[in-house]
Order: structure tokens, then sequence, then C-alpha cells
């Protein structure tokens, strides 16, 4: 409804694409990170979730971000809100130990995919990147499909760049 909302104040550019059911084989959000794929027209894919909120100029620093370090695949590392007590006494710990595993400086320099995670809440890349790793198509039997489209881009020799920007953007995960 918001976003349909937001379609009478645009030129166009923004629509609503229905999602079909996933077909055998795939599980729902890489099914529908590839309808919005065939759907997308641009050179530039951002796949993003809804429970994320943006600064307005997210999107132009992102693309910036993307250009100038000559990304495969650009992911951002959000403000994590923690409203109750519980997402307040485990989220803490769960992201200190992903942190841990996941070192971004090192991420950013590694050729290991083992060694490599992106943030499906927040995930860019050129379309022609997208297709040279076979896109969410093949992930789409994968839980963590976010993982594992770091890890392709790494094996096949392409370049993560992994950041922060908790200034411009956020999410409530886990009410």
């Amino acid at each position: 409804d918001i976003v349909r909302a937001l379609i009478a104040r645009t030129d166009g550019w923004l629509r609503v694409v229905e999602g079909d059911s996933p077909p055998p084989g795939w599980y729902g959000k890489p099914w529908a990170g590839w309808q919005g794929y065939q759907a997308a027209k641009g050179d530039v894919l951002l796949f993003t979730d809804a429970d994320t909120r943006h600064a307005p100029d997210l999107l132009g620093r992102a693309v910036a971000a993307l250009e100038d370090q000559k990304a495969d695949l650009l992911t951002i590392l959000p403000e994590q809100t923690l409203g109750s007590f519980w997402e307040r006494s485990v989220m803490p710990h769960m992201l200190f130990m992903i942190g841990l595993r996941y070192f971004t400086p090192l991420m950013n320099r590694t050729r290991n995919p083992l060694h490599v995670v992106a943030n499906g809440q927040f995930i860019m890349m050129p379309r022609a990147s997208y297709d040279a790793i076979g896109g969410h198509q093949a992930v789409k039997h994968e839980v963590v499909e976010d993982l594992r489209l770091a890890q392709l881009v790494v094996a096949g020799g392409r370049k993560l760049y992994v950041t922060h920007a908790e200034e411009f953007m956020r999410t409530r995960m886990y009410r």
C-alpha cells in the first residue's frame, strides 16, 4: 500500500511487481530477488529488505561507493535498532559473533570465498556482475542466499565491498 501510494508521485519509474509463488526447488527470498531482477531495467540492481530504513542520500552514496571501489557486489552493514529486552539481550551477542567470524576489512581483501558474507538487507550489484555469477538462480536453494552470493562473487575472482553505514541505514530485524 505504501509503494502504491508513492507511485502516484513518480514519473513511472516506480512500480509494483506482483510476485508468483516459488516453483519447486526455489526458496522464497531468492525467488523474489530473481523476479525483481527480471522486471528491473537498470544497469545497477539493489536488493533490500522491507524492514530497512534508508536515509535520503544512501542510494547515491552506495552507487558512488560501488563505482569508486569498482565492486561487483556492495553490501552495507546498517544500524541495528534494538527495542525489546530480548533484542537487547540476544542481538548484540549474535552481531558480535558474526563480526568476529566475518571481519569487514578482511572481507574486502580476501580471495577466499569461505571468509566472506553479504548482508541480504542491502545488496547492490552491477547487472553484468549479477548475470556473471548466475544471480539468484544460482542460489535458489539456499536459505542464506546473501552469504552464497558473496561467496560466488569472490570465487569468481570478482570484488566484494562491505562497508558500515549506520548513519545512513537502520533496521529492526526482530520484534
